[in-house]
């Protein structure tokens, strides 16, 4: 919350982020994307946003976003880089989830996990 206003992922791996007046319960804007949010933080004006894309040309890699709070304009958006590269002998990819971004000092920090969607995966070497 901040500002009058709470913020939040529709649930289930949502690609919306809703922010709503507390006093009124109005919606004040709606941001949808092709990416799977999985936790948000607020620090400065800024709704910092951690998830995957879901998008064919770079599904399941993580990213960190970040909207205005008061407008819900998108800022800027950051891909996570990958450590594991794809055996093309088997379908499948490797997901990299950035999870709920942290702020501090004017950085903003990002966690992720990786989850290893088939087990043919190896780490490049480099």
């Amino acid at each position: 919350m901040a500002d009058g206003r709470v913020f939040f992922i529709d649930s289930g791996g949502s690609k919306t982020v809703t922010s709503l007046d507390v006093e009124t319960g109005e919606d004040k804007w709606v941001y949808e994307s092709d990416v799977s949010f999985a936790g948000l933080s607020i620090a400065d004006g800024t709704v910092h946003l951690g998830g995957k894309y879901i998008r064919e040309d770079s599904r399941g890699r993580g990213v960190a976003v970040a909207i205005d709070a008061m407008s819900g304009e998108y800022e800027w958006d950051v891909i996570l880089p990958s450590r594991y590269a794809y055996n093309d002998d088997y379908e499948g990819f490797d997901e990299i989830t950035a999870e709920t971004p942290v702020v501090a000092d004017g950085n903003v920090y990002v966690p992720s996990r990786v989850t290893d969607v088939n087990p043919t995966w190896f780490e490049s070497a480099g």
